[in-house]
């Protein structure tokens, strides 16, 4: 997380790098996993559970607020900022007008994308970062550019954090 929320954008402002890529590692993902005889039971669709969803994680224009001769914008944020408004999102109504939330028909559980690339050097985990030059940059300078940038890095970075060069095309 501290490569992408931080090094990566430090990386890419350097003269003659188009874009950083980072590969490997675990990846944030809420899953949701609902179940069957809970839905069939609520008479719901999968589909129907999707749309609720994304239906309450929107963040929409809410019309215009006067006060005055003074008019204001009004935005509703309804993005998800906890797992739990995601577990209390009604997701539908029973035919008596009671809601439905998500945490009744499936689990919600904050984990990790599936690992589809593992990045080992020195037999440990690792991460791999690449630097892509802008094409009318000079290859030395930009590679240059990126090599004197790391130690800093690694610095500011902390917490055991260490820049292999694996690979240099320069």
């Amino acid at each position: 997380k501290l490569l992408l929320e931080q090094a990566e954008p430090r990386l890419e402002r350097l003269p003659g790098v188009a874009s950083i890529t980072t590969v490997g590692g675990l990846e944030r993902e809420i899953q949701v996993s609902l179940n069957p005889y809970e839905l069939a039971a609520n008479g719901m669709t999968i589909d129907q559970i999707q749309s609720a969803l994304a239906f309450s994680n929107l963040e929409v224009p809410g019309g215009m607020l006067e006060e005055g001769a003074k008019e204001f914008a009004v935005k509703t944020n309804a993005t998800f900022t906890s797992i739990d408004q995601i577990r209390n999102t009604v997701v539908g109504y029973t035919k008596t007008g009671v809601p439905i939330y998500l945490k009744n028909v499936g689990t919600v559980t904050d984990g990790f994308k599936e690992i589809t690339q593992v990045i080992r050097t020195n037999q440990q985990n690792a991460l791999m970062m690449m630097a892509y030059k802008q094409t009318d940059a000079n290859t030395v300078q930009a590679t240059d550019a990126v090599l004197n940038a790391l130690p800093a890095m690694e610095k500011r970075l902390g917490n055991g954090i260490h820049f292999n060069i694996l690979f240099d095309q320069s």
